[in-house]
């Protein structure tokens, strides 16, 4: 969804969302319910948390945590305020962690960062950022766009994004302040809708694909479309989570802040 400052957040249920991104970041914070369960993890701040909906699932699901939603968008803060601002044990405030000031040396145990890191210039400041609101041995979770498989799922290049990385990219980047621990790589593992989505997305069929919609009659398509659509959406269990990242069309790093920083 594209908001007035020219940012793109999604909002999981929106008509107007593509599904394999709303499914990718819901998913994403399922996951990482995991390792944020531990008891030591009391205070969790999600950098770059948009709308907001992240924070709140995580938020209801752990009553007992404390979660913070810092983003640099004020229009993103504002609406996840409004949606989301009566949860006892979640706030949400503007914050841009490319910046000299943080959370008022604030020190949490855990910092989620999904599909952020993309979107910076500087992304080494932005990494630097993450370090100074975790305390040391806290858990960072990060989460990107595999730039290997860009074209595999997308036949269209995202204007929002920056840098993409690598895996090996991706780990290099945050050990320079972090201890990585594991890399996954986020999969779609329903294989029929795997492939239906590469059939439909991926730039390599993009010819084929033109070439059959202009045999048929603009409703008709429609019609065809919005019956694909519903065959074709996903669901939680259609996304894994796996250590082979060559093929996966996301990338997940857990990393350890080092003690001594």
């Amino acid at each position: 969804m594209l908001h007035e400052d020219h940012d793109i957040r999604i909002i999981p249920g929106n008509p107007g969302a593509w599904d394999l991104v709303d499914a990718s970041h819901v998913t994403r914070y399922e996951w990482a319910a995991g390792p944020i369960r531990d008891v030591a993890f009391r205070s969790i701040v999600d950098a770059g948390c948009g709308t907001g909906y992240g924070v709140a699932r995580l938020a209801r699901l752990f009553p007992s945590k404390s979660f913070v939603g810092a983003d640099y968008s004020e229009a993103g803060v504002a609406l996840a305020r409004d949606t989301y601002g009566s949860l006892p044990n979640a706030r949400f405030v503007v914050l841009d962690l490319t910046a000299a000031e943080t959370l008022e040396l604030a020190r949490f145990d855990a910092a989620l960062s999904f599909d952020v890191i993309e979107h910076i210039a500087d992304y080494d400041r932005y990494v630097d950022g993450l370090d100074r609101v975790l305390r040391p041995g806290g858990l960072l979770i990060c989460a990107t766009p595999n730039r290997v498989t860009r074209w595999d799922y997308s036949d269209v290049e995202n204007p929002y994004h920056v840098h993409e990385f690598t895996a090996d990219e991706l780990a290099a980047t945050l050990g320079r302040r972090f201890v990585v621990e594991r890399v996954l790589g986020q999969h779609i593992v329903n294989e029929r809708k795997r492939l239906y989505h590469i059939e439909q997305h991926s730039r390599a069929t993009l010819p084929l694909r033109d070439a059959a919609r202009r045999t048929l009659a603009r409703r008709l398509r429609r019609r065809i479309d919005r019956r694909l659509l519903r065959l074709h959406r996903f669901k939680s269990s259609d996304i894994g989570f796996l250590p082979e990242v060559g093929s996966a069309f996301g990338l997940v790093v857990v990393a350890r802040k080092r003690d001594d920083s």
